[in-house]
C-alpha cells in the first residue's frame, strides 16, 4: 500500500456537489426569469452565457440586470421575500452538500497528520463560504484559489463577513489568469509545501484538468469518477450557460472520449471518497527538501538573466520585422507613383529592339523588391524570431515550478494565432505570406497589363481623326485638339507605323495634309490611318524605334 504524507484534492464535484447545487438553484431561477418576464428560452441562455464569460464565472447569475432580455418593468419580481431572487440565493444554500463519507475521512486523514490541500478555479468567496458552510475549517490545512471576480456594479455584497470568512484553514490566491490543467501551478504548491511528487496523490472529477494535470508531473492520481457526470440534463444546461470558450468544452469531449479509448488512464478510479483509505496508507507529513527538486537561488538568478537575455532577442528581431515591413510599404508606394507618372507622360524604353513602357520596368523591379523583402522578413528575420521565442518558452518551463508567473514567450505563442474560417487556426507565418501577397498582386497585375497596353499606349493613346475606308486623305479635322502642337503619326491599316511628323502651329479646323507634307500629290495616304499624338512621346524615342523596326519613312 502506497504511503501518502499530502493529499492534494479538488474541490467542486469532489468534495461537494457544486452541480446539483448549481442546477437545483440555477434551473428554477431560469424558468421563473422566462416565465415571468416573457422570454424566449434560446434568448435567455445566450444572454447568461454572455454575462457569465464577462465575469469568467457561472456564479454571478444572481446580476439581472445586466441581462439585456430582461426589461426594467420585471425588476420588481426580483427583489423582496419570496420573490426570484430570494428563491434563487435559498436554493443555492439548502442544496449545497458534501459527497458521501467526505467529512469522516478527511477527518480520518488528518487524524494521521497528513497534510491536506485544496485547489479549485473557483473565486475564493464562494470557496470560503462552501468551506464555512459544510464546516470544514480546519479540515484542510491550505487552499489554493483564484482571487476574486469583478463584482457586478447592479449588485451588492449581501453576506456579512462572519457567513463566510474561515478561522483555521489558510488560504492562498493563485496567480491571475490561472486555469486548470496547468501543471506549473501544482508542481508549485508541492515545493511551496516543501513535499516530494511522490509522497503526494491528487483527486480531482475532470478528466481533462485534474487527471491531465496530474499526469504531466508523473504524480499519483485518483479519478473521482462519482463527481464526473456529463451526460445529464443538469451538465447539458450548464454547457449552454457556463463561462467556458468553446475550446474548452471541445476538449473536455476529447478527454472523455480519451478515457473510453484508455489513451488516458487515471492511476485510481475511486467510486466514493472513502476508497482513499482502503487504497493508500497516509502518514504524518514530514518536511523534506530533495537537492534535485530545489533550484538554488543563484540557479533562479542566472536563469531569469538568461530568458531576460532571451526576451531582448525576440524584441530585437520582432523590431527588424515591423522596420522592414514599413520599408517595404514605403517602397510599394513610391514604385506605384512611379509607375502612375510613366503612364501619364507615357514613356517608352526602347532596348534589344523591343520598345515597352517604362511602368512596366518598374513594376518588375517593384516585384522583384517586395519579393526580396519578404524573403529576408520571412525566412531570416522571423525564423529568428521564432527561434529565439521556442527558446524561451524552454526557460519559462524551467522556471515554472517556481515562478509560473514567467511566462510570456508562451502567451505570445498562444495568442498569436486567429480563427479564420471553417475554424482554421492561421498562425505568424500565413499572416506573413498573406500581408506580402496583398503587396505583390497589384504590381504583377500592373506589370502585366502595361505590357499588353504598350502599342496601344505608345501610338494610339491620344484623339482619332482618321478618316476610315477612305482611299485618299487630303485632309485632317483638327477642331477641339488639346495642343496647337505635337506629333502627326500614321500607320498602316493594319497598325504598324508608316510615317511619322512632328508638327507646330496647326490650325483650329479642317487642314490639308498634302500642305503639312509639303507634297501635291497624297497618295502616299492612301489606305492609311492618321493620328495625332501630344508631344509626349519625344521624336528622339519615336527616331529610335523607327530605326530599329527598319521602317522607311515617306515624308
Amino acid at each position: 500500500m502506497k504511503q501518502v504524507s499530502v493529499l492534494i484534492t479538488d474541490l467542486d464535484d469532489t468534495i461537494w456537489d457544486w452541480l446539483s447545487m448549481w442546477y437545483k438553484s440555477f434551473n428554477p431561477y431560469f424558468e421563473s426569469i422566462k416565465t415571468e418576464c416573457g422570454i424566449d428560452e434560446k434568448t435567455l441562455k445566450k444572454d447568461f452565457k454572455k454575462l457569465h464569460c464577462k465575469y469568467h464565472t457561472s456564479e454571478v447569475s444572481y446580476a439581472y440586470k445586466e441581462l439585456k432580455s430582461i426589461d426594467e418593468k420585471f425588476y420588481p419580481n426580483f427583489e423582496g421575500e419570496n420573490k426570484i431572487l430570494h428563491h434563487y440565493n435559498s436554493n443555492k444554500k439548502h442544496n449545497l452538500e458534501l459527497y458521501d463519507k467526505v467529512r469522516e475521512t478527511l477527518t480520518e486523514i488528518r487524524s494521521k497528520g497528513t497534510k491536506i490541500i485544496g485547489f479549485t478555479e473557483s473565486n475564493i468567496f464562494y470557496t470560503k463560504y462552501r468551506i464555512k458552510t459544510l464546516g470544514l475549517d480546519g479540515l484542510f490545512d491550505i487552499i489554493y484559489t483564484t482571487e476574486d471576480h469583478e463584482i457586478p456594479e447592479t449588485v451588492e455584497k449581501v453576506y456579512p463577513k462572519e457567513q463566510w470568512e474561515v478561522k483555521d484553514t489558510v488560504f492562498k490566491v493563485l496567480p491571475s489568469g490561472f486555469k486548470k490543467p496547468n501543471a506549473a501551478i501544482l508542481m508549485k504548491i508541492l515545493i511551496e509545501n516543501n513535499s516530494k511528487v511522490n509522497n503526494a496523490i491528487y483527486i480531482g472529477d475532470k478528466l481533462d484538468r485534474d487527471i491531465y494535470m496530474a499526469s504531466q508531473i508523473n504524480m499519483v492520481s485518483v479519478h473521482a469518477s462519482y463527481g464526473y457526470i456529463t451526460d445529464n440534463k443538469e451538465y447539458e444546461l450548464l454547457r449552454d450557460v457556463t463561462h467556458w470558450s468553446k475550446k474548452e468544452v471541445k476538449r473536455e469531449k476529447q478527454f472523455k472520449k480519451g478515457i473510453k479509448d484508455k489513451t488516458i488512464i487515471p492511476t485510481y478510479t475511486i467510486t466514493n471518497f472513502s476508497q482513499l483509505l482502503d487504497i493508500f496508507a497516509f502518514t504524518e507529513f514530514k518536511t523534506i527538501y530533495e537537492k534535485d527538486f530545489v533550484i538554488s537561488e543563484e540557479d533562479k538568478a542566472n536563469k531569469i538573466e538568461i530568458w531576460k537575455s532571451t526576451v531582448e532577442v525576440q524584441k530585437h528581431f520582432n523590431d527588424l520585422q515591423i522596420r522592414i515591413r514599413n520599408y517595404g510599404i514605403t517602397l510599394f508606394t513610391f514604385i506605384f507613383a512611379g509607375i502612375g507618372y510613366c503612364l501619364k507622360d507615357n514613356i517608352f524604353l526602347h532596348l534589344f529592339g523591343i520598345s515597352f513602357s517604362l511602368a512596366s520596368l518598374i513594376a518588375l523591379i517593384g516585384v522583384l523588391v517586395i519579393v526580396a523583402i519578404r524573403f529576408m522578413d520571412l525566412h531570416m528575420y522571423h525564423r529568428l524570431l521564432e527561434a529565439s521565442v521556442a527558446k524561451g518558452i524552454e526557460i519559462e518551463k524551467s522556471l515554472s515550478f517556481v515562478y509560473p508567473e514567467i511566462s510570456l514567450s508562451s502567451h505570445i505563442k498562444s495568442k498569436s494565432p486567429f480563427k479564420f474560417m471553417f475554424g482554421i487556426n492561421v498562425h505568424s507565418s500565413t499572416k506573413l505570406r498573406f500581408f506580402y501577397f496583398l503587396l505583390l498582386i497589384p504590381l504583377i497585375l500592373t506589370f502585366i497589363l502595361t505590357i499588353f497596353l504598350n502599342s496601344s499606349l505608345m501610338f494610339k493613346k491620344e484623339y482619332d481623326y482618321v478618316r476610315d475606308n477612305s482611299k485618299r486623305i487630303t485632309s485632317l479635322n483638327t477642331t477641339n485638339l488639346p495642343n496647337t502642337s505635337g506629333l502627326l503619326i500614321v500607320t498602316n491599316n493594319d497598325g504598324s507605323l508608316f510615317t511619322v511628323k512632328e508638327v507646330d502651329n496647326i490650325p483650329n479646323g479642317i487642314i490639308n495634309l498634302a500642305e503639312i507634307y509639303k507634297k501635291r500629290k497624297i497618295d502616299i495616304l492612301k489606305n492609311k490611318r492618321v493620328y495625332f499624338s501630344e508631344p509626349r512621346i519625344g521624336r528622339k524615342e519615336l527616331e529610335e524605334y523607327i530605326n530599329e523596326k527598319g521602317i522607311k519613312l515617306n515624308q
